[in-house]
């Protein structure tokens, strides 16, 4: 137990610590303040501006278009989900980027605890599995890598690995469609 409890506290330290630093949440979050402007979740139109104004190779690294360049490097396409995800981390937007991190954060954490307690409720391996600590805590340190990405970065991995979970053991087939969608 004392392992289990020690690398979900360092998880929840080490994402805690990052959430002022850049990470994949703030696409997220642009895309929905994006959404909330009424303007393009994928940001191509620097990419359709940049198509107009450079017409050979050689233009394309001239100093007025190193701002286009570096736009279009760090914004353009960077958010590759659906516009319902967007939609639907609407009210973050509504904090500061760090503070909206911060709460992202404790959403992913609360996730990772949910798909611990689906597996520690025997609903995968059965009510009478024996030794459920140590094996949730090798299931941690085989996927430590993965899940120390998922947390630094602060991804939406754990919310969809849990709605998946979730899909699975749903007893009506249209709530688990929606859990799946």
């Amino acid at each position: 137990r004392i392992l289990l409890i020690l690398l979900l506290g360092f998880f929840l330290i080490n994402g805690w610590n990052r959430r002022n630093q850049k990470s994949d949440f703030l696409d997220y979050y642009h895309a929905s303040e994006r959404w909330k402007a009424e303007e393009n979740l994928y940001k191509f139109d620097v990419a359709y501006e940049l198509k107009e104004k450079v017409k050979s190779w050689e233009e394309l690294f001239l100093p007025e278009n190193a701002k286009l360049l570096s736009d279009l490097q760090t914004q353009t396409a960077t958010y590759i989900y659906p516009p319902l995800f967007a939609y639907l981390l609407l009210p973050l937007t509504y904090f500061p980027a760090p503070v909206a991190s911060g709460i992202h954060q404790v959403i992913g954490f609360l996730c990772l605890l949910g798909i611990l307690f689906l597996f520690w409720k025997g609903e995968f391996f059965g009510r009478n599995f024996k030794n459920r600590e140590w094996i949730l805590s090798l299931v941690l340190l085989l996927n430590f890598r993965f899940l120390e990405s998922h947390v630094q970065n602060n991804q939406v991995g754990l919310l969809l690995v849990l709605l998946v979970l979730l899909a699975l053991i749903a007893k009506n087939d249209g709530f688990a469609g929606i859990l799946l969608a």
